[in-house]
């Protein structure tokens, strides 16, 4: 009994905590100004990355923006470029192709076609990204 009751008192808690310090958002735009001020003509602090997450603390005061903490440092984003959630990314690399050693370069991944250019060198890569957005 005595664990249902702490169970209990913890999940209300976190409950707590969140509605207390905001919610979590993520930017959904390739570069999101983040301002000092509510409006356009305040001056820009630095700019957030997109899936960049934020913390919403006010999203009702200030029509069409948010203000918002990230990295310690509280702004003004504008509402129409952030959405609810959580963002995970992870980056990473996935071979397209092989470089010889002549520096031919051949988009498949059969590196014995490189046996009649002088041997092969490196793998050509290309970096992808695979987000995952998690509704708190």
């Amino acid at each position: 009994m005595k664990r249902i009751v702490l169970l209990f008192i913890f999940f209300v808690g976190c409950i707590y905590i969140n509605a207390q310090f905001g919610k979590n958002y993520h930017v959904i735009s390739g570069l999101l100004n983040f301002r000092e001020g509510p409006d356009n003509q305040t001056p820009i602090k630095y700019y957030l990355n997109r899936y960049e997450n934020i913390l919403v603390i006010d999203s009702v005061t200030y029509d069409e923006w948010a203000m918002i903490k990230h990295n310690n440092d509280t702004g003004f984003v504008s509402k129409k470029f952030i959405k609810p959630g959580t963002c995970l990314v992870q980056t990473y690399d996935v071979r397209i192709g092989v470089r010889c050693k002549d520096g031919e370069s051949f988009y498949t991944l059969n590196k014995s076609i490189c046996a009649s250019h002088g041997g092969f060198s490196y793998w050509i890569t290309e970096l992808r990204q695979f987000v995952n957005v998690y509704e708190d």
